[in-house]
């Protein structure tokens, strides 16, 4: 009997193009973050013990992983502005 492989485009995702070092640094937030959509893809993992059947689960996850880091970078970007105009407006002595 011959075990049915997802196709090419249910496997496709976009990849959390991120650095290992970000990864670990920001891994209790993202675990967080995302839990619920880590949850049950786990949980779909145990229950059914076939990855293939998880791969939707698995797609949510990255999704959520890409999300996440999507506004740390907003959030990033947004904390450099307003530290550079305070350092403006404000120098140190």
């Amino acid at each position: 009997m011959k075990t049915p492989l997802p196709t090419e485009e249910e496997l496709s995702v976009q990849d959390v193009s991120i650095g290992s070092a970000y990864l670990k640094a920001g891994a209790h937030h993202l675990g967080k973050y995302c839990e619920p959509q880590n949850n049950e893809f786990m949980l779909c993992r145990q229950e059914t013990d076939d990855i293939r059947k998880c791969v939707k689960d698995g797609k949510q996850v990255t999704s959520c992983s890409l999300e996440f880091f999507s506004k740390v970078r907003t959030i990033a970007r947004f904390v450099r502005t307003i530290l550079v105009y305070v350092l403006c407006t404000f120098p140190l002595r």
